[in-house]
């Protein structure tokens, strides 16, 4: 109980990237397989632990943070699902997500938009996307933007977005994985840095719930490819 209690302190500080720590979650998912799975691109490996992770907890309903615990695994779940296109599916995770309550020491709401904007961006609704993220004043929702404009071409508002949510966050794996594509065309040793700072601080410590974290640090892998066959 006592290092329930540390942990879940702690967690006030980072939440919701130790919340796999809490409360033995550690030992219901296997949460850095499915990082590394994502950050390899092997999107399905990913989904069938996460599904496991969900039938795990629900076998477990009264495990510590029980409700938590699975919320975050069908936004998880979700997350993955939209990244395949199978958008259908992904809605049903986010509206079981939705369906359970959060709690104040493990508050999941920036996990559960992540997850909505997500699905705007993917299934074609890219405006309402950008107008949903610029409502966020969180560091995660300027990192959506920054995706967005990259993959739309606009390099100058791409990199405006990340270095200011890198002021906020400046630990975001993800983040910097995007800044190195960015930076790619015209300093391509800053972007290779870039890259190998957001394996770096993507492999270190517990993993975030956040899928998307590391399915943009497959950015960085690829571009690592890119560079050195060059």
């Amino acid at each position: 109980m006592k290092r329930i209690l540390t942990v879940l302190i702690l967690c006030l500080f980072a939440v919701p990237s130790c919340l796999w720590a809490a409360s033995g979650l550690e030992l219901i998912c296997d949460a850095r397989t499915i990082a590394n799975h994502l950050m390899d691109g092997d999107l399905q490996k990913a989904l069938d632990i996460s599904i496991e992770c969900e039938d795990r907890i629900l076998m477990n309903p009264n495990a510590n943070f029980a409700d938590q615990i699975l919320k975050a695994d069908y936004l998880v779940s979700a997350q993955i699902l939209t990244a395949q296109g199978s958008f259908s599916k992904a809605r049903d995770r986010l509206a079981k997500g939705k369906e359970l309550r959060d709690n104040f020491l493990i508050p999941l709401a920036d996990l559960q938009d992540t997850t909505e904007g997500y699905l705007l961006e993917r299934s074609g609704e890219t405006e309402t996307a950008v107008n949903f993220y610029r409502k966020i004043a969180q560091s995660y929702a300027l990192v959506r933007l920054g995706a967005i404009y990259l993959d739309q071409g606009h390099t100058d508002d791409a990199h405006r977005v990340i270095v200011d949510s890198l002021k906020y966050n400046p630990s975001d794996p993800a983040a910097h994985a995007i800044l190195g594509e960015i930076l790619e065309a015209s300093d391509k040793s800053a972007a290779l840095q870039e890259y190998k700072r957001a394996l770096a601080l993507a492999t270190q410590g517990n993993p975030t719930v956040v899928a998307l974290v590391y399915i943009e640090v497959g950015r960085a892998k690829r571009g690592i490819a890119r560079l050195q066959q060059q």
